[in-house]
């Protein structure tokens, strides 16, 4: 018996892939939105397009994941999610960015709720 995805969780993911898409593109092309102190050359060829590499690399999972609705590529779509808002918050409190880190921590704990409702659903 295949296991019925609650609507939101889906809805959710959507959000979470356009929201990813749309940041990333605009990385690509106006690379001082992510990173306001580089100039444009510099940022795209620092950290700023490895981070953007792997925002397109989980885009096309999230893609997959949204094509099958299958409950186990759903857990493991969301527990990525939770180490990467993980370790963007410490990457955050780290460098001392206070009112940035509580994005990835909203995130996070969102992340977290859904994987809770993954795991109680039946296979």
């Amino acid at each position: 018996m295949k296991a019925i995805i609650p609507k939101w969780i889906i809805v959710y993911l959507w959000f979470i892939t356009l929201m990813t898409l749309v940041f990333t593109i605009v990385g690509y092309f106006m690379p001082d939105v992510h990173i306001v102190t580089w100039k444009d050359s510099e940022a795209i060829k620092g950290p700023l397009s490895l981070y953007l590499s792997r925002n397109i690399a989980i885009v096309v999972l999230y893609i997959f994941a949204l094509t099958y609705k299958r409950l186990i590529v759903l857990k493991a779509v969301f527990i990525l999610r939770a180490v990467i808002d993980l370790l963007d918050f410490i990457q955050d409190l780290i460098s001392g960015n206070i009112i940035e880190l509580t994005f990835p921590l909203a995130m996070l704990l969102l992340d977290l709720f859904v994987i809770r409702k993954l795991y109680k659903l039946k296979k």
